[in-house]
């Protein structure tokens, strides 16, 4: 242990208090001292030294067993601790995710990340703290819940009073526990193991893979080649993988962290960037927009390591802040998205819903198309990207800006008042009625808008195109099916209406204003629909013979200039 000695000498620790203090992995790792395997070894040593240092004088040491290995301890909190870091090396990331949880999300908390009774048992991989009070009831089920969280199989069954079963040859009583439920369950009888030198298949197949992919240097190898250099199944060889923390996967290969230049300040300058970009989009960073921002700021780190690629970048991040929970900064990696977990982002949608409420619900598409460059995302079909006709996601507000329907509160009491105020529509003009003949008025007896917006007719009929069936049927006509949804359609009708078609639309308007005139040149009859109001400027400027082609009451010219219509 001369490096680390040494080390020790340098970093002025020089009392075993002192030592005691530290967290020896993480400060092997931060100097990096020796390899992975060597690193792997040390600290096993020394949790050994430590623990036998403080139970020598003890009169009592407790073990804590499963089928196959006894974990040792002064007290059951030590017995359990020393357990708890087996799992540890194990399931690193399920293990961390376990620090200030409640035993089955009610009781005390198992693992702190603080020491709040004073006297606790300090875990250092990570670094964790135990009450020292624990009784060895509460030692066997809390380390129980913690296999079962993590999907450990070799769980605890028993929890053994060394010295007094020797003198006595009984089963130790068991002790209340609190927080717990009792246990009645009868522990089978255990043969004694070390569990400092009980080395798992796992676990050994963990360190065989390390030294592999060491091996391959920045070469790298595929999963596949470390199945083959392992001989072992692909389902053993990915657990191997994800149980260990130098392990990086970047783009399809796998790579050792120490065979990494200046892998440390690499990893700080990496998070520096993404804690900037995170900040600036309100919690979230594309794939895209995060490796523009590395490529220029650590064009050195990525060419010393060969790994100036999009992927390699954000698996590289990924491995950092998903696998090894770097500072602990809670981040979401789905599908080339890096956001918070307080907006975890894992598709585009998700992106455009978050930036909606960050305005505040109501947004013009022009503002989005920045932003979503901004942030690297392609701004192509966009429409189709915001589901526009699929799902009541975005509403239109106006030709140009949209409302997040989430924003409106749409529940029963939403929709029953809606229905009511279009009842008393209906009620007063009848059972059709020009989008553009609504008084504003009457928009006042729907539900209020966020912000104290103003309804317009093209939100009313963003709302009807999803919710028709939920509100008696109630629907809008357009002129071709074609028109972009942002186009105000023709005409309301109600759900018992017999206009169904822009036709019937048409014909209704001729008999309702009294129009007797049965032949038109096609402009003069669009022009009539422009002044009527159901269609606006050049809409269906020289294609109104298609909008009525398919109905046989609409007569027209080989020429299609002029129509005859049958009322």
């Amino acid at each position: 242990m001369k490096l680390l000695r040494d080390e020790l000498l340098r970093q002025n620790i020089l009392t075993l208090e002192q030592f005691k203090q530290i967290n020896p992995w993480g400060f092997m790792n931060r100097h990096v001292l020796y390899s992975i395997s060597q690193r792997q070894e040390i600290y096993k040593r020394i949790l050994q030294r430590l623990r036998s240092g403080e139970t020598a004088d003890s009169e009592q040491q407790f073990a804590l067993k499963t089928k196959t290995a006894s974990y040792p301890g002064a007290v059951p909190a030590e017995a359990f601790a020393c357990f708890c870091e087996h799992i540890a090396q194990k399931y690193p990331l399920k293990f961390r995710s376990l620090l200030d949880m409640k035993y089955n999300g009610q009781g005390s908390v198992v693992l702190s990340r603080v020491d709040k009774y004073g006297d606790s048992i300090r875990l250092m991989n990570p670094e964790a703290y135990v009450n020292r009070q624990m009784t060895a009831q509460a030692a066997l089920i809390y380390g129980q819940w913690i296999c079962k969280v993590c999907g450990e199989s070799e769980q605890p069954v028993k929890i053994e009073e060394l010295e007094k079963q020797e003198k006595t040859d009984q089963p130790l009583k068991k002790e209340p526990l609190e927080n717990c439920p009792n246990s009645t369950e009868k522990p089978p009888d255990i043969p004694e193991k070390s569990a400092l030198e009980q080395v798992t298949s796992v676990d050994s197949l963990v360190q065989k893979a390390e030294k592999c992919v060491f091996a391959a240097d920045l070469d790298g190898m595929t999963p596949e080649e470390l199945r083959k250099a392992l001989n072992a199944s692909a389902m053993y060889v990915k657990s191997a993988v994800s149980d260990s923390k130098h392990i990086v996967s970047l783009n399809g290969k796998l790579f050792h962290d120490e065979v990494f230049v200046d892998w440390e300040d690499g990893a700080e300058q990496l998070e520096n960037i993404l804690d900037k970009l995170l900040v600036r989009n309100d919690g979230y960073v594309s794939a895209a927009q995060f490796y523009e921002y590395v490529h220029a700021d650590m064009q050195m780190f990525l060419n010393d390591n060969d790994m100036d690629h999009l992927y390699m970048v954000y698996d590289l991040a990924r491995h950092l802040f998903e696998k090894l929970d770097r500072h602990h900064k809670q981040l979401v990696f789905q599908g080339n998205h890096i956001s918070r977990k307080t907006a975890a982002v894992r598709s585009n949608l998700d992106v455009m819903r978050n930036y909606a409420k960050e305005q505040g619900g109501v947004f013009r598409e022009e503002d989005l198309i920045q932003y979503l460059q901004r942030v690297g995302i392609k701004t192509g079909n966009l429409r189709g990207q915001m589901r526009i006709y699929e799902k009541p996601v975005f509403l239109f507000y106006d030709a140009e800006t949209y409302i997040l329907a989430e924003s409106m509160c749409i529940d029963d009491s939403w929709l029953q008042r809606a229905r009511e105020a279009l009842a008393r529509l209906f009620a007063d003009m009848g059972d059709h009625v020009v989008l553009r003949d609504i008084q504003s008025w009457w928009y006042t007896q729907l539900p209020t808008l966020p912000g104290g917006k103003e309804w317009t007719a093209l939100l009313l009929q963003s709302v009807l195109m999803h919710y028709s069936e939920k509100l008696d049927g109630a629907r809008t006509i357009c002129g071709l099916s074609t028109q972009t949804a942002n186009t105000l359609h023709a005409m309301l009708v109600s759900g018992e209406s017999e206009i169904q078609s822009f036709p019937d639309a048409v014909i209704a308007f001729l008999v309702d204003d009294g129009i007797n005139q049965r032949r038109f040149e096609g402009e003069e009859l669009r022009q009539l629909l422009v002044q009527r109001g159901m269609i606006a400027g050049s809409e269906l400027y020289s294609i109104l013979p298609k909008a009525l082609a398919k109905d046989s009451r609409f007569s027209w010219d080989a020429s299609q200039q002029y129509v005859t219509v049958k009322v």
